[in-house]
């Protein structure tokens, strides 16, 4: 038992990264629940002091404080490594990006983004689609739920580097552009930019198809075409205005639709004439 809480912060300040790793690793249960609540705050200290150490000799004791049962000393390890970057720590915080919990999945993408290795990458981008698919189902994107996205978003944007472009075009291409998450991958496509970024978004513009584009979907207010075309316009490449002008023109447009919803035909061609200004005026 110790004698007296050890002094985290001269510890810290004296670089011993030995007797943090030592405090990290104590698991020591006393009798009373006092006792053992002190225990896991000097444990919580201890990881937190390691992360700001951002020494290497310390993640193999945070991987395994990792593997600890309480959510907040498994948040802060994942933090700690995150800040040390050491690629040891790969495997286990992509593995996190599954877990049911909230924090251990928003701390493992923030030290993924943070480590900065290409391998995450594709993980990251997949756990994305699932905070939709899986856990928004779950919780009806609940509180919380726009920071991990958005964790998850800038440590993929950050790991995947000039490669972002094409595994998103990837992902959209298996969910299609409608709904989410498909409308959230034309947001960070727009984010990643990049020479490649119009592909995909051309792609989903010409996914509706100029002729059947209502068909086999509801037809909603406003479309969702006009999250594609206003992504056109944020990109700022002006190879968009070709396939935009065509659409304005097509004298077919209004027919497509029937009385009930001929007001999103209006929209439609005002989002268009907006993102061709936007691009002729490079705003």
């Amino acid at each position: 038992m110790w004698p007296f809480k050890p002094n985290i912060a001269r510890m810290k300040r004296r670089r011993n990264v030995r007797g943090l790793v030592c405090l990290l690793a104590d698991r020591r249960r006393y009798e009373y629940q006092l006792e053992s609540r002190t225990v896991f705050q000097v444990r919580v200290a201890a990881a937190e002091a390691l992360g700001d150490l951002k020494d290497s000799r310390a993640v193999e004791a945070l991987l395994d404080a990792f593997t600890d049962s309480d959510e907040e000393l498994r948040g802060e390890a994942a933090k700690a490594l995150g800040k040390i970057g050491d690629a040891r720590a790969l495997g286990s915080m992509i593995g996190a990006l599954d877990e049911k919990e909230f924090c251990i999945r928003l701390n493992a993408a923030w030290a993924l983004g943070a480590i900065g290795d290409p391998r995450a990458a594709g993980p990251l981008l997949r756990a994305l689609n699932d905070e939709y698919a899986v856990w928004g189902m779950q919780n009806d994107y609940g509180r919380g739920s726009g920071e991990i996205r958005e964790t998850m978003t800038g440590a993929f944007l950050k790991t995947a580097g000039d490669n972002a472009s094409a595994l998103i075009i990837d992902a959209l291409k298996k969910v299609g552009p409608v709904g989410k998450p498909g409308e959230d991958l034309l947001d960070i496509l727009v984010r990643a930019g990049g020479d490649g970024a119009l592909e995909g978004v051309l792609w989903a513009f010409h996914r509706f198809g100029f002729v059947s584009w209502h068909r086999g979907m509801q037809v909603t207010f406003p479309h969702p075409i006009e999250r594609v075309i206003n992504a056109m316009g944020s990109l700022g490449d002006k190879r968009a205005i070709e396939p935009l002008n065509k659409l304005l023109e097509n004298p077919s447009l209004r027919s497509w639709f029937n009385t009930d919803v001929e007001g999103v035909a209006d929209s439609i061609m005002e989002t268009a004439r907006r993102a061709i200004r936007s691009l002729e005026d490079g705003v």
